[in-house]
């Protein structure tokens, strides 16, 4: 599927400057997260109906994710412990699943969850060091 790869190129966490938070990362805009809603109505056949609420529902859950980031930042590492934003994270990812899933239908819902799980693989790849570049050398190596 081309349109799977253009979301993994330009989903979420686009490796490409696109995407949620992350250092070196620039939030996604209105007009990108539009666009990948488009891509999505066209990949899963949405109805024109459901296109609306996905679109509404993506923009609603990118709102939300900034104001996260935003606390996060102003609390500068003196908030929740590592463990507890990731939990909070897994459980709006939870919540705004369960509200795609009522736009969808079971199938479209399947199909849009293997998407997802895709994009967000290839992004965690795509976060780690290349081809032999994740060994270091150890500090003082080399030196006698």
């Amino acid at each position: 599927m081309v349109l799977a790869a253009l979301l993994v190129s330009s989903g979420l966490n686009a490796q490409g400057g696109r995407g949620p938070g992350g250092p070196g990362r620039t939030p996604m805009t209105e007009e990108d997260i539009k666009e990948r809603v488009d891509q999505l109505a066209e990949t899963l056949k949405l109805s024109e109906e459901q296109h609306k609420l996905l679109e509404k529902s993506e923009l609603d859950w990118y709102k939300k994710m900034d104001v996260e980031r935003q606390k996060m930042r102003s609390e500068g590492g003196q908030g929740m412990d590592r463990e507890a934003r990731r939990a909070q994270m897994m459980e709006m990812r939870e919540e705004h699943d369960a509200k795609i899933k009522e736009i969808l239908g079971e199938e479209q819902f399947k199909q849009y969850q293997e998407i997802q799980e895709k994009r967000r693989s290839e992004n965690q790849q795509g976060r780690r060091p290349e081809d032999g570049d994740s060994e270091r050398p150890a500090r003082g190596r080399g030196r006698n």
